[in-house]
């Protein structure tokens, strides 16, 4: 239980104590971040809250894995800085590209294929037509008059060579 004494505003005094005997909380110098790089594997697993990540580590001295607290995600070298997210970004670029090359190229084929198709067609419309106008010009009898073959029935071989003949 609280006293109501608890609900007041700490001191001038109190404030000075707190102050000496306390130490803020400092951010770990270079040569301490240089150390625990040093240990650091390669990355294990990470987990991910609302506003963080929390990166886990292989410890190369040691049995446990190293947590890191990270703001953008995990690299294999630590924490992710905005240039390793670019150059990851930059990385998946010339495969969207090709991919887009290659939809524009399949795009290109189908339209191709298609004007194609309809210049075919439009040819065989004309064809047709030209048919149809020879074919109505050509329904009276033919012009041409003769024998319906140009060889005699006497210009065939007989059915027996010359020396059947002779004998």
């Amino acid at each position: 239980m609280s006293s109501r004494w608890d609900e007041l505003p700490i001191s001038e005094q109190e404030q000075q104590y707190l102050a000496q005997t306390t130490i803020p909380p400092t951010l770990p110098t270079s040569s301490v971040m240089h150390s625990i790089r040093r240990n650091l594997g390669s990355l294990i697993r990470q987990e991910i809250s609302d506003d963080q990540t929390i990166c886990y580590y292989n410890n190369l001295h040691g049995d446990g894995p190293i947590p890191y607290l990270c703001e953008l995600g995990c690299c294999p070298s630590g924490c992710c800085t905005p240039e390793d997210l670019t150059a990851q970004a930059a990385g998946y670029g010339w495969a969207i590209g090709l991919l887009v090359a290659f939809i524009l190229l399949i795009l290109f084929a189908i339209v191709a294929l298609f004007a194609l198709w309809m210049l075919n067609r439009h040819k065989e419309r004309i064809q047709q037509r030209e048919l149809q106008a020879s074919s109505a010009e050509s329904s009276a009898a033919s012009q041409i008059s003769g024998p319906t073959s140009y060889y005699s029935p006497d210009s065939y071989i007989p059915p027996f060579t010359y020396y059947e003949s002779k004998y």
